[in-house]
């Protein structure tokens, strides 16, 4: 009776959808694609989203910006996004997700991690499996702000809860992605030469592996991997 029910919400969903949301979602559907075969699996995902989601219709998806990899998502109150909606941006050009599986693996636990929300083996876990993870992950960033950041106001007080989270991690107010920048093991360790001691680890990959563990653990990052997980 539950999956009865679940299949007629979807069915309604569906029928409402409008112009201007088929017009988008078919426009989302060729960025995901981007001219190639290889890209399908985005696309299936995208709309297993969409299905069991119909919030999810106002996001626009765009090409990720030179210099990023992976995905990203903004608000539609972000200052640097101009599109009036909640916004995705995915890195699929060609070898995109072998360059994320390779960039992953600098993390340890992190592919581990991936497999156990989808509970998979860390050997099933593919380059194009988990692509298609990152993007759900910031879907479901975008539906996490359309449901609780319908306003600028909304929209500020989460900023500021999230980085009242951020200052709770073991080098506060940075993600785990900032401390392979180059440059950034000597001046972490310089400005705070007790970090770790502090943090009972004697390597700066041990640091690492700690702030990765302890950025998935926020709340906010914990709903976007169990989105993706559950869709």
């Amino acid at each position: 009776q539950q999956h009865l029910a679940g299949e007629l919400r979807a069915l309604v969903a569906a029928q409402s959808e409008s112009p201007e949301e088929t017009t988008r979602i078919a426009a989302n559907k060729e960025v995901l694609r981007n001219e190639s075969t290889h890209n399908e699996p985005l696309v299936a995902w995208y709309d297993e989203a969409l299905k069991r989601f119909p919030e999810l219709r106002g996001v626009v998806v765009q090409p990720i910006e030179p210099g990023k990899f992976g995905g990203t998502s903004r608000s539609r109150f972000a200052a640097k996004n101009e599109t009036g909606h909640e916004l995705l941006q995915i890195d699929n050009r060609e070898g995109a997700d072998e360059d994320l599986l390779r960039e992953m693996q600098a993390y340890p636990g992190a592919i581990a991690r991936v497999a156990a929300l989808l509970d998979m083996n860390p050997s099933e876990i593919t380059t194009k499996k988990l692509q298609c993870f990152v993007m759900l992950h910031e879907l479901g960033h975008t539906l996490d702000r359309t449901r609780n950041a319908q306003t600028p106001e909304e929209y500020e007080r989460l900023r500021a809860e999230y980085k009242t989270q951020l200052a709770s991690l073991p080098v506060p107010g940075i993600r785990a992605s900032r401390l392979r920048v180059p440059g950034a093991r000597e001046q972490i360790l310089h400005e705070d030469p007790d970090i770790l001691t502090r943090n009972g680890v004697t390597s700066y990959e041990e640091l690492i592996y700690l702030q990765e563990r302890a950025y998935r653990d926020l709340p906010k990052e914990s709903y976007a991997d169990q989105f993706a997980a559950a869709v």
